[in-house]
């Protein structure tokens, strides 16, 4: 069984990599020899600026960790939803990332988040699962 080091850091804590703080998103990062986990946690609406921000810590963590596999797991509780803006702009980090991203995983009770899901494979090469149970979204993509 392989060791998990446990990193809690809210994305104003990371900013320093690139000057920004978008304040209604929290990133976990849990990491092992292998695999690069993101738990990204948004509240409210997003908007352009803060999906910017936080593509921008997504890519700074790719680029840190190219031997690992990325996993993200996107905990969609407290998500409302997109800025019409915002959401064009995740869409284009989906694109931009597609082939750098192992795993998806998307939780919550919102019904639109399973359709939200079956978009977003389109978008990218990464498996990409909707789950209604915390601990079955992170088992699926901590594997």
């Amino acid at each position: 069984m392989s060791l998990f080091i446990y990193i809690n850091i809210t994305i104003f804590e990371k900013v320093k990599m690139c000057n920004q703080k978008p304040d209604n998103v929290t990133i976990n990062v849990e990491a092992n020899e292998n695999t690069l986990i993101l738990k990204l946690k948004p509240t409210g609406k997003l908007t352009k600026e803060v999906i910017t921000q936080v593509a921008n810590l997504i890519s700074a963590s790719i680029n840190e960790n190219k031997n690992k596999r990325i996993h993200l797991l996107l905990d969609a509780t407290s998500f409302s939803g997109w800025e019409y803006d915002a959401f064009l702009e995740d869409i284009k980090m989906s694109i931009k990332h597609r082939n750098d991203i192992d795993k998806i995983a998307l939780f919550g009770e919102q019904k639109w988040l399973e359709i939200a899901a079956t978009l977003a494979s389109f978008t990218t090469g990464a498996e990409v699962e909707y789950f209604t149970n915390q601990q079955q979204a992170e088992a699926w993509v901590s594997v």
